[in-house]
């Protein structure tokens, strides 16, 4: 009963049934590129989602702006002055569990792997397709958001009420 009433409420609130949308409400996604045109691309794809979109030029910029912002995701550039992708999520690791994309032209094997021992979640490569893109982006956080917090991106309380009544 309680799934029919999710999906009623999901019809009748004119929303996709693709699971970034209902998920990108509040989530935070910090992006961390050195190329302008990248930055406002993606703002423009995120933001249409629905997503909160923060920037960063380079890894440096990118500690300081997750120190002063709540960020649920970073998607991050390797190749970036004064601190590689690779490196900050090096260091990254050891202060947080956000989970890291890598969205990168960086194609050899030993780039992407290394991308994964740094801590990376994902890796994609540019050029991306971009529902590619925002599948990635939704199974990551599918798997790294707690369950609940990701059914309460929904405005469920009600249905929630007739189930413990």
């Amino acid at each position: 009963m309680w799934r029919v009433q999710h999906l009623l409420a999901l019809i009748s609130l004119n929303r996709t049934m693709f699971p970034v949308r209902l998920m990108s409400e509040s989530v935070n996604i910090l992006l961390v590129d050195d190329d302008p045109d990248i930055r406002f691309l993606m703002k423009l794809i995120l933001q249409k989602e629905g997503f909160n979109v923060f920037f960063a030029e380079n890894g440096r910029q990118a500690l300081e702006v997750w120190q002063s912002r709540p960020v649920d995701l970073i998607l991050l550039d390797v190749v970036m002055p004064l601190l590689d992708g690779f490196e900050f999520c090096r260091q990254f690791r050891l202060l947080s569990s956000i989970p890291v994309i890598f969205l990168t032209a960086m194609e050899a094997e030993q780039d992407v792997l290394k991308g994964f021992e740094v801590g990376g979640y994902d890796y994609i490569l540019k050029p991306f397709r971009l529902k590619e893109l925002l599948a990635r982006i939704n199974s990551v956080l599918r798997r790294s958001l707690p369950q609940m917090a990701y059914a309460e991106r929904l405005p469920l309380q009600p249905y929630y009420q007739n189930m413990t009544a």
